[in-house]
């Protein structure tokens, strides 16, 4: 439709100039004139915002255009290239595989979903990036149930996919569905054993079903990351020894972890119960007092370290 304009603005703008500027009484020679523009007509096919048209450019041409806008991030000029590119040869999968992602950069799903679908009719080396990308996208549009289905296809195709299993994952937290996510976590930190990010992940996931063995596990591995954030795993581990009643090893934890922040001020409370549910008075006292007296917030932990505070030290 812009070409359209562009042509259009173009024979209006000859036709008033050579209106007003014949000399003809009758203006009957109307159209008998000779141009004086220095333009190029193929100018007319060039979009404001990059994409000029060639009709004559090769399909290596297009694909090299689209990929360097591709590559800059401008996908809509892109995308033009790509289209074009599809013209002469509307199968080939790498042309498809930058038009699917291309639409799926700009939040066009609909149109991504066509192109990744384009994909499973060529090669089928291109079927697994196929499934993964049809499966993110249902994820997106909220299609958990399908989504499950095309990762599940990518994990046929390779179970060492270790993407697919945490996408997989991800989708069956969603879905409620706990225990599977575990078995694919539990599958990914076994293929990523070097990565933190994923065992930090599983460890999370196995305190929040109360599985605190487990997570004692994962945040024990967690903890000799070099990248690791050790506050947050000691702290979290110590609250899982506290949930299985390991008082001794969550004080340890717990005095590890606030040496890294000293301004946890909760952790001077939990170290206190802690104390506390091992009936040593003395230590509960002190650091029931410790936490009241870096404690700035007044709530039903600072109320009932209060309370407790009078009880311990009237016995």
């Amino acid at each position: 439709m812009r070409k359209l304009f562009q042509i259009a603005f173009v024979i209006a703008f000859a036709y008033i100039t050579a209106f007003y500027t014949n000399d003809t009484k009758d203006k009957k020679d109307i159209f008998d004139f000779n141009f004086d523009f220095n333009f190029d007509i193929s100018d007319w096919f060039t979009d404001d915002y990059g994409y000029h048209y060639d009709p004559n450019a090769s399909i290596d041409t297009l694909i090299k255009e689209g990929t360097y806008y591709f590559d800059n991030k401008d996908y809509y000029v892109a995308i033009e290239y790509f289209k074009q590119a599809t013209e002469l040869d509307s199968l080939n999968p790498e042309i498809n595989l930058y038009l699917a992602k291309s639409y799926e950069n700009v939040i066009d799903y609909t149109l991504a979903q066509v192109y990744y679908q384009k994909l499973l009719s060529s090669d089928s080396t291109y079927f697994s990036t196929a499934y993964m990308g049809l499966g993110n996208l249902s994820s997106l549009l909220n299609k958990y149930d399908s989504a499950q289905i095309y990762f599940s296809k990518v994990i046929a195709l390779d179970q060492n996919k270790s993407e697919a299993y945490l996408k997989r994952g991800e989708n069956y937290l969603v879905q409620t569905d706990t225990l599977s996510a575990l078995k694919d976590f539990e599958k990914v930190a076994s293929l990523n054993p070097n990565e933190y990010a994923i065992n930090l992940r599983v460890a999370t996931t196995f305190f929040d079903i109360k599985n605190y063995k487990k997570a004692i596990e994962y945040y024990t591995k967690c903890i000799d990351f070099l990248d690791a954030d050790k506050y947050t795993c000691l702290k979290y581990r110590a609250f899982c020894f506290y949930y299985l009643e390991n008082y001794s090893e969550a004080i340890l934890d717990y005095k590890a972890a606030l040496e890294l922040d000293s301004s946890d001020s909760y952790l001077y409370y939990n170290i206190a119960i802690s104390y506390d549910n091992l009936e040593d008075k003395k230590l509960a006292i002190e650091y029931f007092d410790k936490f009241l007296s870096v404690s700035k917030e007044s709530d039903s932990y600072s109320e009932y370290a209060q309370e407790r505070l009078v009880k311990l030290k009237e016995n």
